[in-house]
């Protein structure tokens, strides 16, 4: 008697989301007066399969590597220490900041 198993496996690319283009976070009833140095948008542009530019924190603008873990996108400096951001993904167009409570919208 011959028993024979097949295995077989496939990549399911219903759960994959791809993750590019710059998304938003617009702080409500700001108003920086005319004052450039103030930002009332904040955003993340994906550049490249592991590099981004985020403007956060005011003017200051980082570029960072990237890293996408299940469904959340953790990100470090150039030099390799970790950037203290991370971003839960909801959908293609949508990333949650949940240590602020941000949502952020792809433009």
């Amino acid at each position: 008697m011959f028993i024979g198993i097949l295995i077989s496996c496939s990549k399911d690319d219903s759960q994959f989301i791809e993750i590019n283009g710059r998304y938003l976070y617009e702080y409500p009833n700001c108003d920086n007066g005319g004052n450039f140095e103030l930002n009332c948008t904040d955003y993340i542009e994906f550049i490249a399969n592991s590099q981004a530019n985020i403007l956060i924190y005011g003017d200051i603008l980082f570029r960072v590597n990237y890293q996408l873990k299940e469904n959340k996108i953790e990100f470090t400096y150039e030099n390799g220490e970790k950037f203290d951001l991370t971003f839960i993904i909801q959908n293609e167009t949508t990333l949650f900041w949940a240590e602020s409570n941000q949502t952020w919208i792809k433009e």
